[in-house]
């Protein structure tokens, strides 16, 4: 069925660490493409009579009218799978007469544990993440994270939210 395929692709995405799944339109039917170390690779090919099934598959998960085609949107869904909680951020756009879908990947690194008040920094040192309480702590300003997919800036960010999740905040 679709939504045992659909099932299949997120999971095989999970499986393999990828951090996007593309599925792009071709001449002849639609591809499924996984990024991965920022590299996109070319999975497997979706047949031609589930095409549009699968792309509104993905937009149901996401809560999406599926019935537009001809302006993006946007949407988000989660699944639990193997232990752990993964959320999706889906972006269906237009492009010439079909649809292309981009899906982000939040790993479930970002599910930090509910009683961890402690700001996590991956790969930082003990000064970096002085810093950043140093900052926090701070009654207002704004803390610029940047860096490329999969450096922590999505963790960094929930920790610090975990970290100031607390009744007088």
């Amino acid at each position: 069925s679709i939504a045992k395929f659909v099932n299949q692709i997120i999971t095989n995405a999970i499986d393999s660490k990828v951090s996007d799944i593309h599925i792009e339109p071709r001449l002849q039917g639609y591809i499924v493409r996984y990024r991965k170390d920022g590299m996109l690779h070319k999975s497997f090919d979706i047949p031609a009579k589930a095409e549009t099934s699968v792309i509104a598959r993905f937009k149901v998960l996401s809560r999406m009218n599926i019935a537009e085609h001809r302006r993006p949107q946007d949407g988000t869904f989660s699944i639990k799978y193997k232990g752990g909680s993964y959320d999706f951020r889906i972006n269906p756009l237009p492009v010439a007469g079909k649809e292309k879908v981009c899906i982000r990947i939040l790993a479930p690194a970002v599910s930090l544990n509910a009683n961890d008040r402690n700001i996590n920094l991956l790969g930082g040192s003990p000064e970096d993440i002085e810093k950043i309480k140093n900052m926090v702590s701070c009654p207002n300003g704004i803390i610029l994270t940047s860096g490329p997919t999969g450096s922590g800036k999505t963790t960094t960010l929930y920790s610090v939210l975990k970290s100031l999740n607390n009744e007088d905040v």
